[in-house]
């Protein structure tokens, strides 16, 4: 496993100052990993937690999705991190001291105090482990990072002449100061692990399921899309609502449910009459949803049932004045999608729209059950718990 480096000043940015250590990203590294090894995590929910806010105290170099860290990113590890009323400090498992204090000499070959790396001492880390083509990796004049211009490009040549002998390779174990043996019965073994086993990497975390739970508040309009429903059930509709979303991986779940308000015109007895519609309904959604940074678009299907209640208002002869009242019970499944954009601490606050086509399925009085289409536009504002 790659060793951590530490710098009190990372390449491109100042830690915060209770940081005291930061470490270097490598390939095949994810922060569950640079969590558990530098706080001694190994169960949940400390983990989950540990990873949460270790996240948030690196988003300006991790972004919005933790579970992506690329090679060459440098992590700044406080001394503790919190979440609510836990807590978690850093440990020593894993995590390479300081050598000395201050801000050391830059040129003298030897990392110390805030130094990533000086001159030819690179920490043992390679152009691969940075996720880059095999090369000569070098350190910058300043100390602060790695320069990477000679990975690739001809590099592997340079590195090839410089690659000190592995002494795992063929010596005894009492020859190993840089590597890491494996040995068995006081045999020597190679540095990539012996017949032993001994020296195999330790079983990475199991990185648990990423639960959010969300309450949201929603309104704007429906509209039929055919002429039966627009001339003899609804034209156009205002709709609120309510409801919840539960985030498990890259999959939601949304129920809800709404009212709805119209007055208007409709067709009854083949003459345009004066209707005043109330109802409400129950809507479930499920989808996949596509990280972009803070924005966040999610496709998907969803079922649900509407109730109306309509109330018109005759005009013609003789029922002038007369009121009529029909109920209706509409089932509705169709597909939606939901663009929505976080922002606040912890971007825990969202705002979305809510753009769906819908079938549903309608029965005027005694008349045969007909197929129509529908569309809502709504708005919404979110907080995750």
């Amino acid at each position: 496993m790659a060793p951590l480096a530490r710098a009190a000043d990372p390449p491109e940015k100042l830690c915060p100052d209770d940081t005291d250590v930061a470490y270097t990203v490598v390939r095949d590294d994810t922060l569950w990993n640079i969590a558990a090894r530098s706080y001694c995590l190994n169960e949940w929910p400390p983990l989950y937690f540990g990873v949460l806010e270790l996240a948030e105290y690196n988003r300006a170099e991790i972004g919005w999705d933790y579970d992506h860290i690329h090679a060459g990113t440098v992590v700044c590890l406080p001394q503790r991190i919190t979440h609510r009323r836990w807590h978690g400090d850093r440990c020593a498992s894993g995590v390479e001291e300081p050598t000395s204090g201050g801000a050391g000499i830059c040129g003298n070959g030897r990392r110390e105090g805030g130094e990533i790396c000086d001159g030819a001492d690179i920490r043992g880390l390679t152009c691969e482990m940075l996720d880059k083509s095999p090369g000569r990796l070098a350190c910058r004049s300043d100390c602060k990072g790695f320069d990477t211009k000679g990975c690739g490009h001809g590099g592997e040549a340079a590195v090839a002449a410089v690659a000190p002998a592995n002494p795992c390779a063929t010596g005894p174990c009492g020859q190993c100061v840089q590597c890491c043996c494996s040995c068995g019965q006081g045999s020597g073994q190679g540095a990539n692990g012996g017949a032993n086993g001994a020296d195999k990497e330790p079983a990475r975390p199991k990185k648990p399921l990423v639960v959010r739970f969300s309450a949201e508040v929603m309104g704007g309009v429906a509209m039929p899309l055919t002429s039966e429903m627009r001339d003899h059930i609804y034209r156009l509709v205002g709709v609120v609502g309510a409801g919840v979303r539960v985030t498990i991986g890259p999959f939601e779940i949304a129920p809800r449910g709404f009212f709805l308000y119209g007055d208007h015109g409709t067709i009854f007895n083949d003459v345009e009459q004066a209707q005043t519609i109330i109802g409400g309904g129950a809507l479930v959604q499920a989808g996949i949803a596509l990280d972009f940074g803070a924005f966040r678009l999610t496709p998907g299907l969803e079922v649900g049932w509407i109730y109306t209640k309509r109330t018109i208002t005759l005009n013609d002869y003789p029922f002038a004045g007369q009121i009529e009242t029909q109920t209706g019970h509409l089932p509705l499944a169709g597909v939606f999608l939901r663009p929505a954009y976080n922002f606040g601490p912890k971007r825990r606050w969202s705002v979305a729209l809510n753009l769906s086509a819908d079938m549903i399925l309608t029965r005027l009085g005694d008349n045969d059950v007909s197929t129509n289409f529908n569309t809502m536009l709504l708005g919404g504002v979110g907080y995750a718990f």
